[in-house]
């Protein structure tokens, strides 16, 4: 089965937590829920920063050494970019469920299992770097990960952007880096045998790959990898949300232009608002001159009673229709009361 590399994002989904995000790459998929700044135990508190708590749960079975050894990682990651200084004896607790893991993962050795715990890392990175801009959490900078791999082949070398767990188990080193938007190395996680050279070049291919940074140097596996970068991800990922979010305002807006042009006035082909309404249905008569310049029509819900008040002059009149009053069963006018 063919893995895809494309990131894919779902923000705000869980009601019950303050914030939440569901992220998907390489086989993972990750559903994070952070709430806070809450109410910290005394024994936990900080006295002059929050505190932070990451759980991570695994898909089968229950947390191990594998999960405290990412939880201490994401933990000190997140620290770095989470403005704790403002929420001094308070929590901010993130959970972190994994609930889609590659096929061969559970079915492999021991010994792959044990090389893939940095093959998770950068999807739980992404998870919670989502899920707390989902929230509204204060941060100082946001971070991009990704996962790559070291293949020495005789005298050839090979490094593999998003490596599957078959390339993991053969390959000399993985490593995973993690850049601030600026570009900034934040975070560095290696595993296996490699040279000064080889970092070199992992660190401008991973930057390329996080920031979309051009570099004449670096692995060209990782600049043919795909046209985006992790950094325009989260960007067009965060952009959607803010307009999902504001639609109603810019419905209400368009709602409150409409009604300012009908307040302005009655167009040209139309003298008189209230004699188009009251014309509107058959049998319907016409106010008297002088008598009435406004008409709700309470009970059509076609109508827009803001848009005719707009046109009020001296006079205000209310006509109520009810089922033995309907203007199609009376054929006089009926009685108009002035308020």
């Amino acid at each position: 089965m063919t893995l895809s590399s494309e990131p894919t994002a779902i923000l705000s989904h869980l009601h019950r937590a303050d914030g939440s995000a569901t992220f998907s790459q390489n086989g993972y998929t990750v559903i994070g829920a952070v709430n806070g700044p809450i109410e910290v135990q005394r024994r936990d508190e900080l006295a002059e920063e929050a505190a932070i708590e990451v759980i991570i749960r695994p898909a089968a079975g229950v947390g191990g050494t594998r999960e405290r050894h990412l939880e201490s990682i994401i933990q000190s990651t997140l620290r770095q970019i989470v403005l704790i200084q403002n929420f001094p004896r308070t929590l901010i607790q993130l959970t972190l469920q994994i609930t889609g893991t590659p096929e061969n993962e559970t079915t492999g050795s021991k010994i792959v299992q044990a090389g893939s715990n940095l093959a998770i890392l950068p999807a739980l990175l992404q998870t919670s770097n989502l899920t707390l801009l989902s929230a509204s959490i204060p941060l100082s900078t946001t971070i991009s990960s990704v996962a790559v791999a070291l293949i020495l082949e005789d005298s050839s070398r090979s490094i593999i952007p998003h490596p599957t767990l078959l390339e993991i188990q053969r390959a000399d080193s993985v490593h995973v880096l993690g850049f601030t938007s600026a570009g900034g190395l934040l975070i560095a996680e290696s595993e296996g045998c490699f040279s000064l050279e080889d970092w070199d070049d992992i660190h401008i291919g991973a930057k390329q790959l996080c920031c979309g940074t051009s570099s004449e140097e670096g692995m060209s596996d990782a600049a043919e990898a795909g046209p985006g970068d992790m950094m325009t991800f989260i960007k067009s990922t965060m952009q959607e949300k803010v307009a999902n979010d504001l639609s109603w305002k810019h419905c209400r807006a368009g709602q409150q232009a409409r009604l300012q042009s009908a307040r302005a006035g009655p167009p040209a082909a139309f003298p008189n608002l209230a004699d188009q309404v009251a014309c509107k249905f058959s049998g319907f008569p016409k106010p008297r001159a002088g008598e009435v310049d406004t008409v709700v029509v309470v009970g059509f819900v076609d109508m827009v009673p803001e848009v005719l008040q707009g046109h009020c002059a001296d006079t205000y009149a209310k006509r109520c229709f009810t089922s033995s009053q309907s203007p199609m069963n009376k054929t006089k006018p009926f009685p108009v009361s002035s308020d």
